[in-house]
């Protein structure tokens, strides 16, 4: 028969595994700022990582532009989708991939469905710091 799971326990696992996942993220931080890079060859962004994330964006979004409402969020729903079992670092690489192709609204939305604060905050560090100049070049930000 299988095992009755009160709601107290269900909350009480779901907080040890949020405190869990905080403590790596923390953890992970705290090398960031030490300056220490970690080389996991999954987690490398190349080339050709780079152009494989693309294809996969390409093959689960649609270049055209949305027609309406219900279907912005289709969109948006399929690429948090696609997101969702990659790594962070390559979330964060695809998420300005999908902010230079279908704009950076879209791009924070799909960030934001994720929900992980930590992607937003990344993204956001990334556009800011890395991609600034170059999306004022291609229309996508303007210069203020």
């Amino acid at each position: 028969m299988p095992e009755i799971i009160s709601p107290e326990n269900l909350e009480l696992e779901e907080i040890e595994e949020l405190e869990r996942q905080l403590a790596e993220r923390k953890a992970a931080r705290e090398k960031k700022e030490a300056g220490i890079i970690e080389t996991d060859k999954e987690a490398e962004i190349t080339k050709e990582n780079l152009q494989e994330v693309q294809s996969q964006i390409s093959s689960t979004t649609q270049t055209a532009p949305v027609k309406n409402e219900e279907e912005r969020k289709r969109k948006i729903a399929k690429d948090i989708s696609a997101l969702r079992d990659m790594d962070e670092v390559r979330k964060i690489e695809t998420l300005v991939m999908i902010a230079l192709s279908e704009g950076i609204d879209h791009s924070i939305e799909v960030a934001r469905g994720l929900q992980d604060p930590y992607i937003l905050d990344s993204l956001h560090d990334k556009l800011i710091g890395e991609l600034h100049d170059k999306l004022i070049k291609e229309g996508k930000l303007k210069d203020l």
